[in-house]
């Protein structure tokens, strides 16, 4: 079991700072690390999120990669595609998704993450060979409480790179400069 903190229960229990990082970091773990097999793109914003993750897909499909992909559309495996009930799945939904992807020979992933998934650390445990933000506008305020808190919670997204990952922002939102 996973906790914060003890618990008076009879069953081994692991006591970490945040239960749902490291959910996540276990489910990676759990599912072989997938993104040690492939490049790894993350992409979020307020808008244009879907779009890009897609042209992003598409760019790397053209170029004759094998490509993963979980968006607000859908999620794909590149063997089949799921109707997304969500943007950025669960932890267990996600490490899932993409060992498919590594089985399936994908050599790259398009990882979708919603403001929502970010703050509920969704994507824990996912390394990211690059980060893409498409901007930050005024959204979401009802759910983060704060424009600052909002901004905070799209850069973690760039707190995941890997060391020799990159960093994509829109030099035209002003907002850029406040998440890296």
């Amino acid at each position: 079991m996973l906790a914060e903190r003890f618990l008076p229960v009879d069953a081994p229990t692991c006591i970490v700072d945040d239960t749902r990082i490291a959910f996540g970091q276990l489910c990676q773990r759990l599912a072989g690390l997938p993104t040690d097999k492939m490049g790894v793109i993350g992409v979020t914003g307020s808008a244009g999120k879907t779009t890009t993750a897609m042209l992003i897909g598409s760019m790397l499909e053209a170029a004759h990669c094998r490509v993963g992909i979980t968006s607000t559309i859908a999620h794909s495996d590149s063997a089949q595609i799921i109707p997304a009930q969500q943007t950025t799945p669960e932890p267990t939904q996600l490490a899932n998704l993409m060992s498919r992807m590594v089985a399936n020979d994908c050599t790259h992933a398009v990882i979708e993450g919603s403001s929502r998934a970010l703050a509920q650390h969704r994507i824990a445990g996912v390394e990211f060979d690059a980060a893409v933000l498409t901007n930050v506008r005024r959204e979401h305020l009802d759910y983060h409480g704060t424009i600052v808190n909002y901004r905070a919670t799209k850069a973690r997204l760039f707190e995941q790179l890997k060391p020799a990952g990159y960093a994509v922002v829109n030099a035209d939102d002003p907002a850029s400069k406040f998440v890296l």
